[in-house]
This record gives C-alpha cells, structure tokens and sequence, in this order.
C-alpha cells in the first residue's frame, strides 16, 4: 500500500536542506506544486535556488503560518523540523481537508517500484552497518543504492531512475517518525539508548519513533534485533523470522575495533544472507573494511601515541563504546553541548580504561561535577588546546581519543567539522 498522491497536487516542502531540496525536485516531476519554505534565507545557495527556480518551484522563507496549508494536499517535513508540532498546528485549524504529513522517506517510498529494502536505525553504530551491508551486496555483484541518513537522500534513488537489486537506507528517528506505509523487506534495530531528547518529547517518543521502522512489516518480511533488545510487546506485526543477534562472527579487522563493531558486522551478515551473501564474503569485506571518518577513525600514531578520531561520538551510550573499545590507557578529550544522559553511569569505564579527561567547550562543568571524584581532570577552552595538552601528557602506549559525548553546536556547525579540526590540529601539532 502506498500513498494516494497523483500529479497535480500541492504540496509544500519544510526545510531547504538536501532532502527538502531533493523532496521538491522529486515532486516537481512528478507533477506536483511546490513551494519550498526555509526559514533561513541563507541557508540556500544561489546556485540551489536557479534549479529550483528552473524546475518551477516556490521559494519562501520564514515559518510555517496556517496560510500555507489551506490548499495544501501534502506536507512534506525534514529531518530535524518535529513532526508533532507541525501536526498539531495543522490539526488545530479549520480546514475542509487536511494533508499528508510525511517525511522523505516515504514520499521516495510511494513512487518506489518493487525493489527491496534493507532499513537499519539505531541508537549507534547505523552508519558502518549499513556502509557493511553495501559492500558485501556488492562483492556478491548485486547493484545498491546507499543513502538515507548515510548522506543521499532516498528521493534521489528515483530520480535517477537506475534501478538497483537492494535498496539499503540508513534511518534516524527523525525520518522514522515522517513515515506511514513504507515497508522494508529486512528491518534491523541495532539498539536504542538516550539520544535526541533535546528533540522528542520524551525517551518513549524516541523508542517508538525508531520502533515504526517496523510498523508496517508482514510475515513476509524479516527483523533484525539485538539479544538484549527486548520490544516484542511493541510489535506490530510479526514479521517470519525475527533474528536475534547474539554472536559475533571470527573475522579480522585491522580498522574495526570494539565488540559493537564486531556486532555490527554481524548485523550486516544477517541482513545480507537474505540476498544469497555467505561468510567468506564478510570476511572478505570485514578484513579491507575501513573504520568510517570520524567514527573511532585511527589518524594517525606517532611515537608510540594512536590519535584516534571519534567526533560522530555525540552521546553518553557512544562514549561508553568507544571506552569499551580501548585497549590501552586512553586521554580522553570530551565535551561540547551536552544533550543528556547519565554520565555518572561511565564510572567503571572511565575508571578502568582512562589516565587523563581534557575538557572542552560549554558544558565542562556538568562533566566536572559528574567525573572529578574518580579521573583526573583538565580543563580547556577550545579542542585546539585541549590536542596540545593531551599530546603534552601522552607517553608512548597511550591512545588520544576525541570522543565527546556531545553535539557540536557549541563551537562547530558539525560533528564532521569537529573531527576534522581534530585531525588537523594532530597532524600540525606532530609535525611542529
């Protein structure tokens, strides 16, 4: 089932980033009117807005008003923009109809033809898996589209009307909640802990947006779970196999390191096998597969110190997993704009595996007041510093590692520029 949406209806766009843009283009193919409303006008380079002036598309700026919706047939929300209160604002007014309030994913969805789909979320640990999934698809000679939350929108993928064999698509609980029949062939929940709660109104919003993942599956399809993820009582339906993923497979990694990472790989075995992919081939990709930028990404060692860059880390759980993944004693740089979760609970981790916390950015002190009975602490303004002084304290058989456990919107407009600087600031400061 998919939805009604046909030529000719008017629909508008919330957001100007890659998928609100991708989402109008789409649109605008298929017959639809659009109007694209960004609430920062700079946010849209002059180039963007020539194409979408050229495909027909309305550009307006600000919020939405109820204006905008009076004649509207869909909305269409990016991932970022709550879903919850662009409905309640909608479902609060008189209108003769309301629209379709959905998100990327399922409006690619409804002109999606019968390809399958390989959907993975999760708390952590999404990107790698389905980067894993891919690859081995591909050593089986199977065509893949990747995207979704990974970087290209799904909308994307039917444009470019290239058809592909499997259809892997890594999924946010943002883009979870914009969805209403979209339907997976495999479904896969890595794990679920405290994360976006900035965002959703609650951690039980958050599971249950990561839970509509599989909402709509059927007997026919399959769904992937951790062993110690226990939400049969959540199911919808109950798809014919529910696999439990409980043993990682004996396979070398010279990039990968962690037992979540060894799950991961499992996870991307199981999730593959449907499609024909046996063991050699995940030993075959495990083996070459190289650890994600900024996602425990070794840069560099020098002189007997690993600098190890983890900046995607933006949370207590993915902290608590790359602690978990250290092998020798580790200076953790941390710190940021902290969006919740216990960081007391990281007392055995910190304890066990850390020699020396630097801290930086705007919330230092809400980790000061957590972590200074157990670890020893130092104190920075900028990572810049707080590279300088790890390297200062380092001896040979440490690791550095930049696991912050917080978004980076104090300073950096991205986990990705952080991690970046990270790197660079390393590799001046060795090479000084």
């Amino acid at each position: 089932m998919r939805l009604p949406l046909v030529s000719g209806m008017e629909a508008i766009v919330i957001g100007a980033g890659s998928s609100g843009i991708s989402s109008s283009k789409l649109l605008r193919s298929r017959g639809f009117s659009v109007r694209l409303l960004e609430k920062n006008p700079q946010s849209i380079r002059k180039e963007t807005l020539d194409m979408l002036e050229e495909l027909g598309v309305i550009v307006l700026y600000g919020d939405l008003l109820p204006y905008h919706v009076e004649q509207v047939d869909i909305i269409v929300v990016s991932p970022g923009i709550p879903i919850s209160s662009i409905s309640s604002m909608v479902h609060s007014l008189p209108l003769q109809r309301y629209p379709y309030i959905i998100g990327e994913i399922e409006l690619a969805y409804t002109f999606l033809g019968d390809e399958p789909i390989i959907a993975i979320t999760g708390t952590a640990g999404k990107t790698t898996t389905v980067s894993l999934i891919a690859q081995m698809l591909e050593a089986n000679n199977l065509r893949v589209f990747l995207g979704g939350n990974i970087g290209t929108p799904f909308s994307e993928y039917i444009l470019a009307q290239e058809k592909a064999d499997v259809i892997v698509l890594e999924l946010s609980s943002f883009q979870l909640q914009g969805i209403h029949y979209f339907k997976p062939k495999v479904a896969g929940i890595l794990n679920i802990s405290e994360n976006h709660l900035d965002y959703h109104s609650s951690m039980e919003e958050y599971v249950q947006a990561k839970l509509n993942i599989m909402k709509r599956q059927t007997k026919e399809d399959f769904l992937l779970l951790p062993h110690t993820l226990s939400m049969l009582e959540y199911t919808y339906s109950i798809p014919s196999i529910i696999r439990y993923i409980e043993e990682a497979p004996l396979v070398e990694s010279r990039y990968l390191i962690g037992n979540h990472n060894m799950e991961n790989i499992e996870f991307a075995y199981q999730a593959s096998r449907i499609f024909g992919i046996d063991r050699a081939i995940v030993s075959d990709v495990a083996s070459r597969f190289r650890s994600l930028p900024h996602r425990l990404e070794h840069v560099i060692k020098d002189k007997g110190v690993l600098y190890i860059n983890d900046s995607k880390s933006t949370t207590v759980e993915s902290l608590r997993v790359a602690l978990q993944s250290m092998n020798a004693p580790t200076i953790l740089l941390a710190g940021g704009q902290f969006k919740g979760g216990d960081l007391n609970s990281l007392q055995s981790e910190l304890s066990t595996k850390v020699k020396h916390v630097i801290l930086f950015g705007a919330s230092k002190e809400i980790f000061i007041s957590a972590w200074s009975d157990y670890v020893q602490i130092t104190s920075c303004t900028t990572l810049q510093e707080a590279v300088y002084e790890a390297k200062r304290i380092a001896q040979s058989g440490d690791t550095i590692l930049l696991s912050p456990a917080t978004s980076s919107f104090d300073a950096f407009t991205s986990y990705q520029e952080r991690g970046e600087l990270f790197k660079q600031v390393v590799l001046e400061s060795i090479n000084e």
